[in-house]
């Protein structure tokens, strides 16, 4: 009997063990976002790429995030043929000017996409928070939470094929760890157009055996495929705060827009002259020297 009771411990401990072991791995692969101005607080996975955008045209919502699996995104924006974007989670805030009750919006408001489903809400308890579910039937399948907070609403989405997807699961995974947080009532520039555009790799016009990848809030420099140096990279939009008392080479003017990339070194400032989906051009603040890059 003692044996039985002894292996049944060892069996305890080992599946205590197991789970703790899994909790840990968890947290490590997850990111946080956080929104100050809108005051959330989520995580979401390592493996997912995170982009913000500000629209606020009439029906529309005034900001919008997009969480989406890496590859996927990469393979879509390098893509040579026109493609739909793949699925996504998002979380969009929308005015409600008459602070409508949530059911009401969503069934008066076709942005919602409640007119796309069956008709039916449950409600769910998120942060201290009532959460109103529903589900979506368009390009993709869909659910979406909704949530009051004060003249806004807030409709955390997923789309997927099937709800045994993995972005299906990661959907549930980042609703629990949502937080509704005080803003802090600040409004910076938003760059998250530009964040999108610098993402993934560019090979230099120069020497295309140099090139650099961005990776969330990481790069990546290569030559002949060999990894030369990485570290983090931020855009700023005022240099003067940061510039250690750099000369430039030119002029800065209060609307430019600068590259920060932190080498192990030290920090290196760049003036970013133009960027879109096919094209970088940084220039070096230090010597005024211009490094170009395209897509491979």
């Amino acid at each position: 009997m003692k044996k039985y009771i002894f292996v049944l411990l060892l069996l305890i401990l080992a599946a205590g063990f197991y789970f703790a072991s899994k909790k840990a791995n968890l947290e490590a692969e997850v990111q946080v976002y956080s929104n100050p101005e809108y005051g959330v607080r989520l995580e979401y996975p390592n493996n997912y790429i995170a982009f913000e955008n500000t629209v606020g045209a009439e029906g529309e919502p005034e900001f919008s995030s997009v969480f989406m699996d890496r590859a996927s995104y990469e393979e879509t924006v390098q893509s040579e043929t026109a493609r739909e974007w793949p699925p996504a989670i998002t979380y969009e805030v929308f005015l409600n000017p008459d602070k409508l009750e949530v059911e009401e919006w969503l069934r008066t408001t076709p942005r919602s996409n409640y007119g796309l489903g069956d008709g039916e809400i449950r409600t769910i308890s998120i942060d201290g928070r009532t959460g109103f579910v529903y589900s979506w039937s368009g390009l993709y399948e869909g659910e979406s939470v909704a949530f009051a907070r004060g003249n806004k609403i807030y409709i955390f989405s997923v789309s997927f094929f099937e709800k045994d997807d993995a972005i299906y699961s990661d959907f549930e995974n980042i609703l629990q760890s949502l937080e509704f947080v005080e803003g802090s009532g600040a409004v910076a520039k938003n760059l998250t157009k530009e964040r999108g555009l610098i993402q993934g790799k560019w090979v230099s016009s120069e020497d295309s055996k140099y090139e650099i990848e961005f990776i969330d809030n990481r790069f990546e420099e290569r030559y002949e495929g060999m990894a030369e140096e990485d570290g983090g990279w931020k855009f700023l939009t005022d240099f003067s705060k940061e510039s250690d008392g750099a000369v430039p080479a030119f002029d800065i003017g209060p609307n430019d827009l600068f590259l920060k990339l932190s080498r192990p070194e030290g920090d290196y400032y760049y003036k970013v002259f133009e960027l879109t989906e096919s094209s970088l051009v940084i220039n070096y603040l230090e010597s005024g020297s211009t490094l170009e890059f395209v897509r491979p």
